[in-house]
């Protein structure tokens, strides 16, 4: 355990740290934990046969997938800090020096590059009609407004998401610039959030619903709701409205996700979900992890702690480019040695093989690529805020 301490305390080295906003390191922490909920969640599945004990146990790996959720109000939070700071100072301009090429470099050049490794596998290995035309509207960025094609790496989908509360996000920023920050700091986060739902429940009345496969499709606009608490907490925490007593409602939210999981599985199980029942959930782990990002009052507290660990940390630094990663590996070697069979040796050189070398490739990317093209970023857009 020293030996595992000591090399991820050098792996996060690799850490680059925020510009704008206190580097609290449970964050990274509660990233490791979002990546873990994912992975398990597209990796561990089971036999369709199997009894009912392995399908419960099976779902609560499924409810994983609420991981990208947590990720969305982590981008709320961390995105949003910036804009609250220069709001909250009065400096003009609002839109932080820099923001578009920030997120440019974080978000674009890994993704790219995943499509530029995967494309020549996949027609190699499991080509299929359109695979050339679906790598050309990642890279131009089509599906932000159009279906596309969901057979090259579904977890893309929330790519979408992100960058639509990325343009977003300024544009209601500037509208409310001359509103007051303590009216703004309720009503913004209220309108992510009405937006998000009113777009969603209007859009489904009329059958319109977003898929993520075969094809990919997320309306604009209808994904905004899941950074409303985050946004509502950076906005607290640059006023100072947030006590230290309020750390405790982050272990109120991690029992209240942990809740989610079997009342999830279970509801799957038993019957088919509904659309009411998913939203209801859904809307019950927003509020959790929303709860959760306020360990921000008191990063010493005992939970808050326990996601400092410096290997959950360092996943949490490369969650990113392991997100991108990992959904085609995990096919290909799936599909390579075939059903397990009931073999547990198979089975764990299935999952096994797929989590390692999927991290592995993660690490590798994100160290000699995506920091570098960071740090370029970064030495080219000073911070604006301290």
């Amino acid at each position: 355990m020293h030996l595992i301490s000591r090399l991820t305390t050098r792996l996060l080295a690799w850490h680059l740290k925020p510009s704008d906003a206190k580097n609290y390191d449970f964050l990274d922490g509660l990233r490791g934990l979002a990546i873990l909920l994912v992975i398990g969640c597209h990796l561990v599945y089971v036999n369709p046969n199997s009894s009912g004990y392995v399908k419960f146990i099976g779902g609560i790996f499924g409810a994983g997938a609420s991981g990208v959720t947590l990720f969305f109000c982590l981008s709320g939070y961390l995105v949003s800090l910036p804009f609250w700071k220069r709001k909250w100072a009065n400096k003009i301009p609002v839109v932080p020096t820099g923001y578009v090429s920030r997120r440019f470099y974080k978000i674009y050049p890994p993704m790219a590059l995943s499509i530029l490794i995967f494309t020549p596998i996949y027609l190699y290995v499991e080509p299929f009609q359109g695979l050339l035309r679906t790598a050309g509207e990642w890279l131009v960025g089509a599906p932000l407004l159009f279906p596309v094609d969901g057979r090259f790496n579904p977890p893309m989908w929330s790519l979408i998401v992100e960058v639509q509360f990325y343009l977003m996000l300024p544009v209601v920023m500037l509208v409310f610039r001359n509103i007051s920050m303590r009216k703004s700091i309720w009503i913004i986060p209220l309108l992510f959030a009405l937006i998000g739902i009113c777009s969603r429940y209007t859009l489904a009345a009329f059958g319109v619903v977003g898929t993520l496969y075969p094809n990919i499709y997320v309306p604009f606009l209808s994904g905004l709701d899941m950074f409303t608490m985050g946004v509502l907490i950076a906005g607290l925490y640059t006023m100072g409205l947030i006590a230290k007593s309020w750390a405790k409602m982050g272990n109120v939210g991690l029992l209240m996700f942990l809740g989610t999981l079997p009342v999830g599985s279970f509801i799957h199980l038993t019957q088919k979900e509904t659309w009411c029942q998913e939203e209801t959930i859904s809307f019950i782990q927003k509020m959790a992890f929303g709860c959760m990002l306020l360990f921000v009052a008191d990063d010493q507290c005992f939970a808050s702690k326990l996601l400092c660990n410096p290997l959950l940390r360092w996943i949490g630094v490369i969650s990113y480019e392991w997100y991108l990663f990992h959904v085609p590996i995990y096919w290909w070697i799936r599909n390579a040695l075939g059903p397990a069979n009931g073999s547990s040796l198979t089975y764990l050189i299935i999952v096994g093989g797929s989590f390692m070398a999927s991290l592995l490739l993660a690490a590798l990317v994100y160290r000699y690529f995506s920091l570098p093209i960071l740090m370029y970023g970064r030495n080219h857009n000073k911070p604006t805020v301290k």
